[in-house]
């Protein structure tokens, strides 16, 4: 009776890859890591450019978002640090050059609108990843605020007149500092694929090309894959008693009813057991920071209940504490400490890993004068020559 569960975090992540499928957020992205890559290389041309770019990175998903959205911040700092670079006599040909294609390629006006509006989208995006990848995750309540997310997109997809005017607007100001002229960009005699765009209003023009495709790939994305086919198999979480305290007696009874349905041939007498544990935490004090898994203290007479919140914590809503462990152990395990034993390495794993337990005081001395005993109680390996 396993359930497949993909990551909420990847899957988030594969929406706006989806995006890659439209050329020009492909070829933005691409010349975003370019830029960016070329800036933090060189201490020097770091200070020319005087901003801090955080590196568009594809395996951390709210490096990416803020990636995006710092670049646009700083994009006429950027433009003017690159055009310096490539007349500055203290580089190289080979570095000016390089410098002025870059500077080509994001100074033209279908670059300067795509970037506002992925801008636009990714603050908005980059809470819902941080979301996603804390260590407890409510999933119910993500998907909640993604369909909110999705209801937003298609508000601004059906009045995308006055959305796309704002962002326009905003590139008009950013076109006007760089002494950027707005135009048309250079469109075929004969197209093959589809037709040209019937307007020669730069506004229109954009707004047909640019921001309707890239606002129609999200929300078909998003449609796609945060469907709620398995949302109500996390309808287990209902069992925890901060939200029953907010449940009413029959949106309650209907939850037990759709756990009932999913899993009723291995709670025998749930439904019983589940109004009896509604009752008992209904008229009392839950403590603010409780945790599913300690409300199975509180389960030892109820055990249909307690057997239900066991499935409910092995459920699986991301990987990103399993991915968040891989990235400890690359730091720990380090060519230094190659030849370290399986128990130090998975010591300081934990350590690391669970740090914020280490960070009282008193846990942390108890640890250490614990270190200190296990240490002198030890055999001492050196082999002393004289007394």
């Amino acid at each position: 009776m396993a359930n497949f569960f993909h990551c909420a975090s990847h899957r988030l992540n594969l929406v706006i890859n989806d995006l890659n499928s439209l050329a020009e957020v492909r070829n933005c992205i691409g010349k975003i890591k370019e830029v960016t890559t070329f800036v933090r290389d060189s201490a020097l041309r770091r200070n020319i450019v005087g901003s801090h770019l955080t590196k568009l990175c594809e395996t951390r998903f709210v490096e990416k978002h803020k990636s995006i959205r710092q670049f646009k911040d700083q994009y006429v700092t950027i433009v003017e640090g690159l055009e310096e670079i490539s007349k500055s006599n203290n580089f190289n040909s080979k570095t000016r050059q390089r410098s002025y294609e870059m500077l080509t390629a994001i100074t033209t006006p279908t670059f300067v609108v795509i970037l506002s509006i992925m801008a636009k989208y990714s603050a908005k995006f980059e809470t819902v990843s941080t979301l996603l990848q804390a260590v407890d995750v409510d999933l119910q309540e993500a998907t909640k605020h993604i369909q909110d997310l999705l209801s937003m997109l298609e508000i601004d997809r059906n009045n995308c007149e006055n959305r796309f005017n704002t962002i326009f607007n905003e590139v008009k100001l950013v076109a006007s500092k760089i002494d950027l002229e707005l135009k048309l960009p250079r469109r075929s005699i004969k197209q093959v694929h589809r037709e040209n765009y019937p307007t020669n209003d730069v506004e229109i023009y954009f707004r047909q090309s640019l921001f309707i495709p890239y606002l129609e790939s999200i929300i078909m994305s998003l449609k796609d894959r945060f469907s709620d086919e398995k949302l109500k198999i996390f309808t287990l979480y209902n069992l925890h008693p901060k939200k029953m305290k907010l449940m009413s007696d029959q949106k309650f009874i209907e939850s037990i009813e759709v756990i009932c349905t999913l899993y009723g041939s291995l709670l025998d007498n749930f439904k019983e057991q589940a109004l009896s544990w509604y009752d008992l935490w209904k008229n009392k004090e839950v403590e603010p920071t409780m945790k599913l898994i300690d409300v199975l203290d509180y389960a030892t007479y109820y055990p249909a209940v307690c057997q239900a919140i066991q499935i409910a914590i092995t459920l699986p809503v991301t990987s990103c504490s399993v991915e968040r462990s891989f990235s400890t152990l690359r730091r720990l395990k380090t060519w230094i400490r190659n030849r370290m034993g399986n128990e130090r390495l998975s010591s300081l794993g934990l350590i690391n890993i669970h740090r914020q337990r280490y960070d009282h005081k008193q846990f942390l001395n108890q640890q250490i004068d614990d270190s200190i005993n296990l240490f002198a109680s030890n055999k001492r390996r050196l082999s002393l020559l004289f007394e």
